[in-house]
């Protein structure tokens, strides 16, 4: 996997070669462009089919509330990303959970504030912006910043 990104950095600079004598575009491109990121983005897909498929089981299948079902996937799909991003996707190790999960926590926090409190109400209220972009939207800026500070931060090593 390592040399089919490998080249694919390569083609990137080949077919964009500005990117390259720009620093910080070669840096993020070099970043972005490496096995860990594209785990890191299996690991966010399959976290999201597990809530939404555990969220449909628990309401359709085993009639549960919405609220309570959503509660229930929700966790459960954390601690399904939180572990395969560790062991997985960042490869940091046994050691220091107790920080990691607090950090992690942290973070899952920040993301639902930013997101209810901040960056929904402005696009979607403020910009009339389609709801539904609007998530897509504030899910991508998520997305970005979290592999960020997974890497540099949760799952430091």
């Amino acid at each position: 996997m390592e040399q089919k990104i490998n080249r694919l950095q390569t083609k990137v600079f080949e077919v964009m070669p500005f990117l390259k004598k720009n620093k910080f575009s070669n840096k993020l491109i070099e970043i972005l462009l490496t096995a860990k990121f594209f785990r890191y983005l299996i690991i966010g897909f399959t976290t999201f089919f597990i809530q939404v498929g555990l969220l449909f089981f628990l309401i359709q299948i085993l009639g549960f509330e919405k609220v309570t079902a959503n509660i229930i996937s929700s966790l459960l799909s954390m601690i399904f990303n939180y572990t395969f991003s560790n062991n997985w996707t960042f490869k940091a190790g046994t050691g220091k959970h107790k920080q990691k999960i607090g950090k992690y926590l942290f973070l899952a926090a920040l993301n639902y504030s930013f997101d209810v409190f901040l960056a929904f109400p402005f696009l979607a209220i403020t910009l009339a912006v389609n709801p539904y972009i609007a998530k897509v939207i504030i899910t991508g800026i998520i997305v970005c910043w979290n592999f960020f500070i997974y890497k540099f931060w949760v799952f430091r090593k």
